[in-house]
């Protein structure tokens, strides 16, 4: 609760002091509490809320307008007890719904996080442990849903099949590693899977579910497009004509009537280094606003100045890895 009450505090969407404080007064708590936790807990419910705290934790550091080492803390904190509680209790299809619905939730929560971090992190190393926590999470999530369908209306945070965040993830890594080689045969079979993917969702997908899942596709190719155009291995202008199908996506959203600001959060900063005209930058620049007014999302806020800099004077120091965006940004406080 004081984990919940942390979060709360932070994303009210009023500039004030108090609650600032009230954020950390009870996110202070929280961390205490959860290390008594860790030293007892042995009930299968104790766990429960040792792992939702974590997990919490780590959303209320990303809601900071500025880079937070305890997102890098909660998630591996997390990805230990993944492979300490999951190995011991898998769920599976014949568990029952409300016992599959919790796992479900907070392993989705786990890959969109560690997924979708990347560029607004300043880590560089890769870790082994969220690595295997994350191939588990993707595993056991490919029994508890529906792998073969292209969009989950049931899926609670990621809305598609693992596949999709796990395919995010392995192209964020590898913009992360670029210039020290690019693996052209991966890149190009990435490519045809999430073409494929964006086929099925155009013709499966319900209106409302549909943007947001594609713009992650469409990003996430023009990622990879770009990736074999610095290698001299494909034309630019696939790149131009994915962002503008992305674009058209990005002036559908309704900030004031999505509450979910940091879903959109990594599809907005890869369109943001890609688009050329000043329209399409400032569509993004008010959709972003328009988050971060509506929502108090600390990472819309961090995103603007990420952004704003790039355009301003980054663009030629990030040329080469789209993640060095984040170091042109002021620091930690």
């Amino acid at each position: 609760m004081h984990a919940l009450l942390a979060c709360a505090a932070a994303e009210i969407p009023v500039n004030n002091l108090q609650y600032r404080r009230m954020a950390e007064l009870h996110y202070i708590k929280a961390v205490s509490d959860l290390r008594q936790s860790l030293i007892r807990t042995s009930d299968p419910s104790e766990w429960t809320v040792v792992l939702w705290t974590v997990l919490i934790l780590c959303i209320y550091e990303r809601s900071k307008p500025h880079h937070s080492q305890g997102v890098d803390v909660h998630l591996a904190g997390a990805a230990q007890l993944i492979q300490m509680y999951f190995r011991k209790k898998v769920p599976n299809a014949r568990t029952t719904a409300t016992d599959v619905w919790m796992p479900r939730l907070f392993l989705e929560s786990f890959m969109f996080h560690v997924a979708t971090s990347i560029p607004f992190q300043l880590t560089s190393t890769q870790s082994t442990t969220i690595d295997s926590a994350f191939s588990l999470a993707e595993n056991i999530l490919e029994v508890l849903c529906q792998p073969h369908i292209s969009v989950d209306a049931t899926s609670p945070v990621l809305g598609v099949p693992p596949k999709l965040f796990q395919y995010v993830y392995t192209i964020a890594r590898m913009y992360q590693r670029y210039p020290d080689g690019v693996d052209i045969c991966h890149c190009k079979e990435l490519e045809q899977d999430l073409r494929r993917w964006d086929t099925l969702m155009a013709g499966t997908a319900a209106p409302e579910l549909l943007t947001g899942l594609r713009l992650y596709v469409l990003c996430s190719r023009i990622l990879l497009n770009r990736l074999m155009h610095l290698a001299g291995n494909q034309p630019d202008d696939l790149v131009s004509e994915l962002v503008c199908q992305a674009m058209v996506l990005v002036t559908r959203l309704r900030p004031a009537d999505d509450y979910f600001a940091e879903y959109y959060c990594w599809p907005f900063l890869v369109l943001g280094t890609c688009a050329e005209t000043h329209s399409d930058r400032q569509i993004l620049l008010a959709q972003i606003q328009g988050f971060w007014r509506a929502t108090n999302n600390g990472t819309m806020r961090r995103l603007e100045d990420m952004l704003t800099a790039y355009w301003t004077n980054g663009k030629a120091a990030a040329q080469s890895n789209l993640w060095l965006i984040s170091n042109i940004t002021n620091s930690d406080p």
